[in-house]
């Protein structure tokens, strides 16, 4: 099975189950379980943004 993602969205995905498991083994939740999804949510959308914009100039010097 794939799913078409790199090994950054795979780290990525991991963590979130990981952390939404933990979270949601106890039953209740509380602010800090909450805010911990926070950072991963930035690091996804600046893997989205700026990812590309660093990857693509070096892609087109080496190829």
């Amino acid at each position: 099975m794939e799913l078409g993602l790199d090994n950054v969205g795979i780290v990525l995905l991991t963590l979130t189950l990981l952390i939404s498991m933990i979270n949601a083994s106890a039953g209740r939740t509380n602010i800090l379980q909450g805010v911990v999804h926070l950072p991963l949510f930035a690091a996804f959308l600046a893997v989205i943004v700026g990812f590309h914009r660093v990857v693509e100039p070096f892609e087109r010097r080496t190829g």
